[in-house]
């Protein structure tokens, strides 16, 4: 037992508190009053509480409404469209059409809105319109609008037609360093082409006329094909790889990285890239080829990755430490095809490797290549003899 001193009514009780009761005194009559019941007093006896701690309690569960939540079939109804044009439901899912379009990295892998939701509750559309990445999302969309009603005004059409000609210039400049690297035109002819198009009457004003400048238009437009290919990437479901190598002038060898894909049933084939590995054994040609992808942007579509086309060479099609069986550590549905080119050249040369007419003229004709490609000297020979013979 403990007593709490308290005034109730009059100074001179004093209140005892019993656990689980509460008990009255009298001081001047000594009497002892019936015990209240504690619902009529704040203070209250909880088992295991601690001074200066909340003490937990136990909430009544409503087993019926748990029942009925879990019963429960919930729809979407289309008043919740009301004021807002964003949400779409196509009988199954929801989905916000504007972060769908204008949403941007961590809002496209976090709300499930992009994808769609099939969480029908108003307070999850509540969240999602007061999210912070559809805010962001809504403001890219009214920043996407203000441009196009700016482009209708008056000032935007007197900029555009007095950069007109700078625009033209522009055009002209790109089209030329294209034709030049398109046809393995040395880009020193970059300034008298420029010259040439002057004196046709061609404006092309007195900037960017040197080979710099052409290196970095080259370069931009390089930039664009790669984003191209990017996207051509990211719209079709599936891509395959195929990979070639070869020597260039200097001896050295480069590999070319095509990429072939399926867009709406056409099958399109795109060049990726061409580069120099440390050497050709498969490990170097790994990470040749993850060093590629790496930089053209592709790295998160090799999970659509489904076939990898190359040569017969053991570097490439070796069984256990090939470049096709590396890859399948890491992507296991992709599949390895021997190209039908190499594998029809290797049935011709199987088809007459015992014909000794083909052996000779195979060695005589091997034997002119490189007579000719390891000798300045005799190339230059071959060309006066060709200039006597056909003079």
């Amino acid at each position: 037992m403990c007593e709490v001193e308290a005034t109730r009514g009059s100074p001179n009780e004093t209140f005892v508190w019993f656990p689980g009761s509460l008990t009255t005194t009298h001081s001047r009559q000594g009497t002892r009053e019936p015990r209240e019941s504690m619902a009529s007093w704040p203070i209250k006896f909880t088992p295991g509480s601690k001074p200066g701690q909340a003490s937990k309690r136990k909430r009544d569960v409503d087993n019926s409404k748990l029942k009925y939540e879990k019963q429960r079939k919930r729809e979407f109804k289309e008043d919740w469209k009301e004021g807002r044009e964003w949400l779409q439901f196509d009988g199954e899912k929801m989905t916000c059409n504007l972060c769908q379009v204008h949403g941007m990295g961590e809002c496209r892998n976090v709300q499930n809105f992009v994808t769609g939701s099939v969480n029908f509750r108003y307070s999850g559309i509540i969240d999602h319109e007061n999210s912070r990445f559809h805010r962001q999302a809504v403001e890219r969309f009214y920043a996407k609008e203000n441009v196009r009603e700016n482009k209708q005004s008056e000032a935007h059409k007197a900029i555009v037609s007095m950069d007109q000609s700078i625009r033209q210039s522009l055009e002209t400049k790109f089209r030329n360093i294209h034709a030049l690297v398109k046809y393995n035109r040395p880009i020193s002819d970059f300034t008298w082409l420029n010259a040439l198009d002057q004196r046709k009457g061609l404006e092309h004003g007195t900037t960017y006329n040197n080979r710099w400048a052409a290196t970095a238009f080259l370069e931009c437009i390089s930039e664009t094909v790669k984003s191209e290919v990017v996207g051509t990437v990211q719209n079709s479901q599936f891509f395959s790889i195929t990979m070639d190598g070869s020597t260039d002038s200097g001896t050295i060898e480069q590999e070319t990285l095509f990429i072939r894909c399926c867009v709406h049933g056409k099958i399109e084939l795109k060049f990726l890239c061409i580069g120099e590995p440390r050497s050709t054994c498969a490990l170097d040609l790994l990470e040749f080829v993850k060093e590629k992808i790496e930089e053209n942007k592709l790295a998160d579509q090799m999970h659509k990755l489904v076939g990898f086309g190359c040569d017969g060479a053991s570097n490439m099609l070796g069984r256990h430490n090939g470049l096709v069986s590396l890859l399948k550590r890491d992507y296991v549905e992709m599949l390895g095809v021997h190209c039908l080119a190499h594998r029809l050249e290797l049935a011709h040369k199987d088809a007459l490797k015992d014909d000794r007419q083909y052996v000779q003229l195979s060695t005589l004709l091997l034997g002119l290549y490189y007579f000719y490609k390891n000798s300045a000297k005799q190339r230059k020979n071959l060309r006066d003899c060709m200039k006597v013979r056909y003079m």
